[in-house]
């Protein structure tokens, strides 16, 4: 899946509810992730299955580092077909490129 569709159904699942994306490489739970921190608010659940596999991005808060830097938390479930959901929460923060960069695990 392009990243600009992707990101589409992304914005859709924001505004209407949950929609197709394909979580099945690493780069696209990077590109959901990355998409989630830059765009939505705190609270906003995205998810969606495509093959089978399901990515679940949830920003849970935002502040501004003592570096003047945004950093996120966000809670972040992968879901591959006959396995349990793989969970964690993590921060990441925004560098000067507009790339949220991990910080540290939870």
């Amino acid at each position: 899946m392009s990243s600009a569709r992707l990101i589409t159904a992304l914005v859709a699942f924001a505004v209407a509810g949950p929609v197709a994306v394909s979580a099945a490489s690493p780069d696209e739970v990077e590109r959901a992730v990355q998409y989630a921190l830059e765009k939505l608010p705190s609270g906003i659940l995205t998810k969606g299955t495509d093959g089978g596999t399901r990515i679940e991005v949830s920003p849970l808060r935002t502040w501004k580092s003592v570096s003047g830097h945004y950093c996120r938390q966000y809670a972040l479930t992968v879901t591959e077909p006959g396995s349990a959901p793989e969970r964690s929460q993590a921060t990441r923060c925004r560098d000067n490129d507009g790339i949220w960069k991990r910080v540290k695990s939870e």
